[in-house]
């Protein structure tokens, strides 16, 4: 039995091999993983910036932090 996953969101292949040939495609709930039509990328884009702009300014306040430390 040989599972892999298929590059696709929220989907599997199944192949199973043995006295006969079995192959198939599983998706758990139907299309459950799948945006819908009205998602907001520009807000999720937005969020995004935000949280690496956040990200660069405490990883400078860190450093700046630790290096006023050792100058203690």
């Amino acid at each position: 039995m040989a599972y892999t996953p298929s590059g696709l969101e929220s989907t599997s292949l199944l192949f199973v091999y043995g006295l006969d040939i079995f192959y198939t495609r599983g998706t758990p709930s139907g299309n459950s993983g799948a945006l819908k039509d009205d998602f907001d990328h520009i807000l999720i884009c937005i969020v995004l910036a935000a949280l690496f702009i956040g990200s660069y300014v405490c990883r400078k306040l860190a450093r700046n932090k630790a290096l006023q430390q050792q100058w203690a």
